[in-house]
């Protein structure tokens, strides 16, 4: 039996699903396509494969069932910027239902391989549940449903997507202290899961007057302090307790953000100032993660910070996508915010999520081939995220690496599974590969996915053989859904 063929109860009766491509196809390792596809299957293997599913029947039955300002004014620009812009050739630049099976219906997944460095371990044993979401998971990218969560135009020219509606700026208005807190709150509370202490200790670095030294407007600092309960969460640290900061400011820059001089400054461009900090959340780790030591100087700051390549570039842009669909995962009802930054990270997102082998349910932001990170779009044809940088941000790849990564850079690569050395480096990038482990699961990554229109229910029903209600309650995709 094909090791992915699993079984689990819809409303009493016993359900199998077989994933089609293992069952009825031949897995051939293909260099060329850089991962595990399979070939169409003939007459024998086609009888073969009904054999097995017979099988399957038995045993299931057996078993039970179971308007941009560019004048830079304000910041010297003039030095190298670590510059971020979503990697978007255009755009300017968070309760798992699993009813039904005993823990005897729980199979191992199929190892997916795929080759250049990005080589998975094979995935873990789960729930019914979990495992057709890494069969959801593993379909063929499609164009999004409702193309104005993504980027249309921008000014670094056309967007993404720019037969969508045309984004309107926010209206110019002033974030209180106050107001914004309680939004926070309320972010925060979700995120971390209604942990008050976690909660209340996040809450007091907002008010703690070294925190507000730091970042004096309140929509940057409540971007800072947003990131506890993300992969970010050690940047907050390091910021405090490195030495290696100055004040936060919205100004001129060349891009969305950036991270100059020293000691180092974070700056946001003014452009986004009116928008909600939410989305700034994921950016600001960023921002912080391009804090590099400088080799052979005293405090490791030297003079300015070291300007990003391509492959530091890739590394951040991956990890503040993650932390986005973190943040939108804990709050969906971000994904719909006003203003062209939420969609610019709504854009960021959804690379990273389509970035994956042919078959795989496995982020690789190396993978070469024909992939599309952005299907239906007439302006962009990058096939995986890095690319995608390329291919936005050429500037970035004709630089050389230089800086060393932060030890909390690296525990936070660790933590996903990810080995890393001193450098961002074109090995990092390319065995840089996201299972799951230490970030959203597979159910997790099917939500999100559905409620940037990536995914619809009636792809999942096509995969699960289920009614949309049944599905909707496996995957505990309410929240996720459109209220339109």
């Amino acid at each position: 039996m094909p090791s992915n063929t699993w079984l689990y109860s819809g409303e009493g009766r016993p359900v199998i699903i077989t994933s089609v491509r293992y069952l009825l196809c031949d897995p051939v390792d293909t260099a060329e396509n850089l991962a595990t596809v399979g070939e169409p299957a003939g007459p024998a293997r086609f009888t073969l494969g009904a054999l097995v599913l017979a099988m399957a029947l038995v045993i299931g039955a057996c078993s039970g069932g179971t308007g941009l300002d560019r004048d830079g004014v304000g910041v010297d620009t003039t030095e190298p910027v670590t510059e971020t812009g979503v990697v978007d050739g255009g755009a300017a630049p968070a309760d798992d239902s699993t009813p039904g099976p005993a823990e005897a219906d729980k199979v191992v997944d199929s190892p997916v391989v795929v080759s250049d460095g990005c080589n998975l371990e094979p995935l873990h044993d789960g729930t019914p549940a979990e495992l057709l979401a890494l069969d959801v998971l593993a379909l063929q990218p499609r164009q999004p449903i409702d193309l104005d969560l993504f980027s249309t135009v921008s000014w670094r020219g056309d967007g993404i997507y720019p037969q969508g509606t045309p984004v309107e700026l926010v209206e110019e208005q002033v974030w209180d202290a106050p107001s914004v807190r309680i939004e926070l709150e309320e972010l925060l509370r979700r995120q971390l899961g209604g942990d008050q202490a976690e909660l209340d200790r996040a809450l007091a670095l907002f008010d703690d007057p070294s925190v507000v030294e730091l970042f004096p407007d309140v929509t940057l600092r409540a971007a800072f302090v947003g990131m506890t309960g993300t992969l970010w969460e050690p940047a907050i640290d390091h910021v405090l307790t490195s030495g290696r900061f100055q004040p936060a400011v919205y100004s001129g820059t060349p891009a969305r953000a950036g991270i100059i001089g020293a000691p180092r400054m974070v700056v946001f461009h003014r452009y986004n100032q009116h928008e909600h900090f939410a989305p700034k959340i994921s950016l600001m780790g960023h921002e912080i993660l391009h804090d590099k030591i400088v080799a052979g100087s005293e405090d490791g700051l030297g003079t300015s910070n070291p300007p990003a390549g391509l492959y530091e570039e890739a590394v951040a842009h991956a990890l503040e996508a993650m932390v986005y669909l973190q943040v939108l995962h804990a709050s969906p009802e971000l994904a719909r915010l006003d203003g062209e930054f939420s969609r610019e990270s709504n854009t960021g997102a959804m690379f990273l999520l389509n970035s994956r082998p042919a078959g795989s349910p496995v982020i690789c932001l190396h993978i070469g081939g024909d992939g599309r990170v952005a299907p239906g779009s007439p302006t962009f044809g990058a096939a995986d995220f890095l690319s995608a940088g390329a291919e936005g941000y050429a500037g970035h790849a004709a630089r050389v690496e230089s800086g060393l990564m932060q030890s909390w850079v690296r525990d936070l690569l660790g933590n996903l599974g990810i080995a890393a050395g001193d450098a961002f480096d074109e090995q990092l990038v390319k065995s840089f590969s996201i299972t799951g482990r230490g970030w959203l699961g597979p159910i997790e990554r099917v939500q999100v996915s559905v409620l940037l229109g990536l995914i619809t229910v009636g792809d999942i029903v096509e995969v699960a053989g289920l009614s949309e209600d049944e599905v909707v309650d496996l995957l505990a995709l309410a929240p996720y859904l459109r209220g339109d």
